[in-house]
């Protein structure tokens, strides 16, 4: 009768469309760059390690985290507007990223 939510999930996830692509886009890169920049302040202020790295750069590590996701709707799945629509966002993002932030002082206020 009522199917669980992962199963919802899982039917959403298993779809070859635009927006799908374009949600995940930009979706991954959100909790994946807050994770990362997390980590890398508990390395700055515990170890002393990574000094020279700036929390905005690290944003770039969390678009990258949109190919591991186009690879799998490309090649495990073969989705390709999915893919394609990955592949367009995270250009997009980085695109965006260089002309607006890359000389900011912006920091997180980790």
């Amino acid at each position: 009768m009522f199917k669980p939510i992962t199963m919802h999930m899982r039917e959403w996830l298993q779809r070859d469309k635009y927006t799908l692509g374009f949600i995940l886009g930009l979706l991954i890169p959100v909790p994946t760059s807050f994770m990362i920049i997390v980590i890398v302040s508990l390395l700055q202020k515990n170890f002393n390690i990574l000094e020279n790295v700036r929390q905005i750069n690290l944003l770039l590590l969390g678009i990258a985290f949109n190919l591991v996701a186009m690879r799998y709707y490309l090649v495990n799945l073969k989705f390709y507007k999915t893919g394609q629509a990955l592949l367009v966002t995270s250009a997009i993002l980085v695109l965006l990223f260089f002309l607006f932030l890359k000389n900011s002082n912006f920091t997180f206020p980790i």
